[in-house]
């Protein structure tokens, strides 16, 4: 399974502007594709990196209060890529407002986890639906506030 949020100032039809990545998914994408989102700001959340060798701004501080920034800057776009720990804060804080889950046809033998133990519930509303070829199926859901 893989998972996208979208943050809060997202509409489907306005370009992304910043792609927010937890440290492990951003090595990720430096070792399979270096020159993905090369126009865009990627911002990785991380207490273990302190520079990168690409354009990527490293947030490991207050995130609550680097992110209330960045969301509040300019109203544009702001997609989250994978990332457990990430993902879950976000929700936490309420800055998730759409979360786009990909099933894949595939079984593998280790286990990620989806998202941390969550001590509170959040409602979700099923908005659209993806079939492909493939047998992948992408399922859009808007988180109820």
């Amino acid at each position: 399974m893989f998972y996208r949020s979208r943050l809060r100032n997202n509409s489907l039809f306005k370009p992304n502007r910043y792609y927010f990545f937890g440290r492990k998914g951003y090595e990720q994408l430096l070792e399979m594709a270096p020159d993905a989102f090369a126009d865009k700001t990627k911002i990785v959340f991380s207490n273990a990196l302190n520079n990168t060798d690409r354009e990527a701004k490293i947030i490991n501080g207050n995130i609550a209060e680097e992110v209330n920034k960045i969301v509040n800057s300019d109203g544009k776009n702001i997609w989250l890529f994978e990332g457990v720990n990430l993902t879950t804060t976000m929700i936490k804080l309420n800055h998730v407002d759409e979360l786009i889950i990909a099933v894949h046809p595939l079984i593998l033998g280790d286990v990620c986890l989806f998202l941390k133990k969550l001590i509170f519930k959040k409602k979700l509303k099923l908005t659209d639906t993806k079939t492909y070829s493939t047998g992948l199926v992408q399922l859009f859901y808007e988180i109820q506030k």
